[in-house]
């Protein structure tokens, strides 16, 4: 019985796919299930997909007709059938570090919910930090604004347990038009005043941010270039230490901000 269940919803990024997942078997961590959901999923992926549960007993693979937004209800009933106590995620573009769920596993403790350090790559390779923290309220209450949509917590990297999910008045469930899939998850854990949330003090995924939403050769390379990369044996020091210096440098430009007169 795995401790950890980690879920990749998949459509059509066919070539950062295989990356993704490879990323989670590579972790150090090894207790964990890997359930791969297909929304309508491209028969390249169909093939890759069933591939890797032929090769990996931990991986299943399901492939559903493509729904209305991203196959919420289908995450929702994995998690439920799931004997994991602990539930994580990986976007089909996205990256794990080797230590990635080993690291969140010991950060959660106590808590009900914790995400990696909020830090993305753009199309050029800077990387941008968010400081924010959703131990603090006043975080959790900017991801509840209800006058406009904002979101520092990429569905990649989150963990939560499984008994506060149970504790919601409604786990994921397709998404109202108009609304963001990931953040209109993470507010009904946030309305809930008997959990408890954390922010990692690291970030140890790899999260691509385009704001143009494109997917395009330029997307591809770079998430080659940085899964190679991030085999590396010296890479997580070099990462860690470009994550805080970003992270400082966020923060005290947030200060200034908040600081001017008004």
């Amino acid at each position: 019985m795995a401790e950890v269940l980690i879920i990749i919803p998949t459509h059509s990024n066919v070539e950062t796919f295989e990356n993704a997942v490879q990323s989670v078997l590579e972790q150090s961590f090894d207790d964990i299930e890997v359930q791969i959901i297909g929304d309508g999923a491209l028969p390249a992926i169909v093939e890759q997909a069933q591939t890797f549960q032929q090769r990996d007993s931990r991986i299943s693979f399901h492939n559903y007709p493509k729904t209305i937004r991203r196959a919420e209800e289908h995450r929702h009933q994995a998690i439920v059938n799931s004997p994991a106590q602990f539930i994580s995620y990986l976007a089909d573009d996205d990256l794990f570090l080797p230590h990635h769920v080993e690291y969140m596993r010991r950060q959660i403790g106590e808590f009900d919910f914790i995400n990696p350090r909020p830090t993305f790559i753009d199309r050029n390779d800077v990387v941008w930090c968010t400081p924010t923290d959703i131990a603090l309220e006043s975080n959790r209450l900017w991801h509840l604004r209800e006058d406009v949509q904002q979101n520092s917590i990429s569905l990649s990297g989150v963990m939560h347990t499984k008994m506060a999910y149970e504790n919601l008045s409604e786990g994921w469930a397709p998404t109202p038009e108009g609304l963001w899939t990931d953040l209109h998850m993470w507010q009904k854990f946030f309305r809930n005043s008997h959990l408890s949330f954390k922010t990692s003090h690291r970030s140890t995924i790899l999260k691509f941010l385009d704001f143009n939403n494109s997917f395009d050769q330029v997307k591809i390379d770079q998430n080659r270039k940085w899964f190679d990369r991030q085999r590396e044996v010296s890479f997580v020091a070099y990462w860690d230490e470009i994550v805080e210096v970003t992270h400082q440098r966020a923060a005290a430009e947030q200060f200034a901000l908040l600081s001017q007169p008004r």
